[in-house]
């Protein structure tokens, strides 16, 4: 990471740490022991990632344990656990009555989704997918064993197939990430519905593609997986249909 963008995540650092309230002495610390961390990371966007997916943070601090000893690791965690509770409101060490606090709201959450019966409450993020998208475009839930049709509807007397790939995204900038939607397959569908949810549900992105469409999308992004993925480079305006039809 350059110089100049680590000193200016440090004073964004440093003016969040005074609005909560710590000392000079311990924001002098904390900055400095910050610091230590972003070297090692190419990017803020990377460092933010790394340190918001366990499994990445994990691999992160064993590379800092290669870098530093025991006694400054401890202390840079720390900051790094403090710089995601006050820029990104993520807690990274989280007490064990928050969680189990969290656990009994989810519990609650999904004994009221087994109330209602279009959910199954293993994948209420698909599930809410599906149903958000045959509502608005009158489909049929497939409710069947064919594994890559979620819905159906008929189209000039023939029963036509659609794919549902729903994701939550909780970042801020939609544009700056990669959603990739999962394997397609054009040859079982007729159309394909991917739906991107903000943090409270809300529709950021829904893109309808024909099975023409996805084929010639795969012909120009050549892939191992045969995935949509939603970024920069997805060509919005040639292959999102506005509709089914």
């Amino acid at each position: 990471m350059k110089l100049d963008e680590i000193n200016q995540i440090l004073h964004e650092y440093e003016e969040a740490l005074k609005r909560d309230g710590k000392t000079s002495k311990s924001i002098t610390s904390r900055k400095r022991d910050l610091k230590k961390a972003l070297v090692l990371s190419n990017s803020k966007n990377e460092f933010e990632k790394t340190i918001s997916n366990n499994a990445s943070f994990s691999r992160f601090i064993k590379t800092l344990k290669e870098t530093y000893d025991v006694d400054k690791i401890y202390a840079i965690k720390n900051a790094i656990s403090c710089y995601a509770k006050l820029i990104l409101k993520k807690s990274l060490f989280t007490k064990s009555e928050d969680i189990k606090n969290a656990l009994l709201n989810y519990s609650k959450a999904v004994q009221k989704f087994d109330e209602f019966g279009e959910f199954d409450t293993t994948n209420i993020v698909g599930e809410y997918g599906e149903y958000y998208v045959c509502k608005k475009f009158n489909l049929d839930r497939s409710y069947t064993n064919e594994k890559y049709i979620d819905a159906t509807f008929m189209e000039n007397g023939e029963l036509k197939g659609v794919q549902i790939k729903a994701r939550w995204y909780h970042g801020d900038d939609l544009k700056s990430s990669n959603i990739e939607f999962g394997e397609i397959k054009p040859d079982k569908i007729d159309y394909f519905v991917g739906i991107v949810f903000g943090a409270n549900f809300e529709v950021l992105k829904l893109i309808v593609m024909s099975k023409q469409t996805i084929e010639a999308y795969f012909h120009k992004y050549v892939r191992s997986k045969k995935a949509i993925i939603l970024n920069n480079s997805f060509d919005e305006e040639q292959f999102c249909l506005t509709k089914l039809n």
